[in-house]
């Protein structure tokens, strides 16, 4: 695991604020998925990329949010639900990051 550092941070109190205007105070459930599928995007001169899944899944109030971490060269946090890291254990920190932020979650493998 890599340590938090001020990016990862400032995305994490974003975050809470966009989960708790979602769900409010019910008990929310992350399923993570570590090996998704390698994604190619549909122009040719695209690059594959890939990315973890972290799916936020709460029963009452009825609600989802889903956060797909891509993985490319560069990092970027300014979208909440499609955040980009430089490497594929800086995905699986986060999601576990966001994970923590709710009261469980399930890794899929």
């Amino acid at each position: 695991m890599i340590e938090i550092d001020e990016k990862f941070e400032s995305y994490i109190q974003k975050l809470k604020t966009e989960l708790y205007a979602t769900f409010g105070s019910g008990t929310v459930i992350a399923h993570i998925d570590f090996s998704p599928a390698v994604l190619s995007p549909q122009a040719e001169n695209s690059e594959d990329f890939s990315m973890v899944a972290c799916d936020l899944v709460c029963d009452f109030p009825a609600a989802t949010y889903d956060i797909n971490i891509i993985v490319e060269t560069q990092r970027n946090f300014d979208e909440l639900d499609t955040p980009r890291v430089s490497t594929l254990e800086e995905a699986k920190s986060l999601a576990i990051l966001i994970a923590q932020q709710v009261q469980g979650f399930q890794i899929d493998p």
